[in-house]
């Protein structure tokens, strides 16, 4: 039992996750992860191209978004999403720390946070435990 026994055990069943991420890199790697991981991925490059899927009918089950990003903080697209899609969960990344998104109002207490850089079973565990909460 290790991080690989983890992983298995957190497959998700055909999900749908729709990651929003302004770096090409990081939303690269974020969705070849979640694809290894089981779940079938929507990709976007910024808030308005994520607001424009939703609005084109896709229904995701999660949104894990960037916190800061040009145009649209992740919060506000979150708060757009989730007026189209009331039950959808919601997970969000950011290169700060929790204490300063926290400090600033970007994010509050109760919203799940990944911290920039994340390892796959750290992206597992966040995915699997923000779709399995109750809304």
């Amino acid at each position: 039992d290790g991080p690989c026994a983890l992983v298995a055990d957190l497959q998700g069943v055909q999900e749908l996750v729709l990651v929003v991420e302004d770096e090409e890199g990081v939303r690269g790697m974020s969705v070849e992860a979640l694809r290894s991981l089981g779940y079938s991925v929507i990709a976007a490059d910024g808030p308005e191209h994520a607001l424009g899927l939703v609005e084109s009918g896709i229904a995701p089950h999660l949104l894990f978004t960037d916190v800061v990003m040009p145009g649209m903080s992740g919060r506000v697209l979150a708060e757009r999403v989730k007026a189209k899609l009331p039950d959808i969960k919601v997970l969000f990344t950011t290169g700060y720390s929790r204490a300063a998104a926290l400090e600033d109002g970007t994010l509050d207490r109760r919203m799940a946070l990944l911290s920039k850089p994340f390892t796959i079973e750290q992206l597992a565990t966040k995915i699997r435990n923000a779709l399995d909460t109750p809304a």
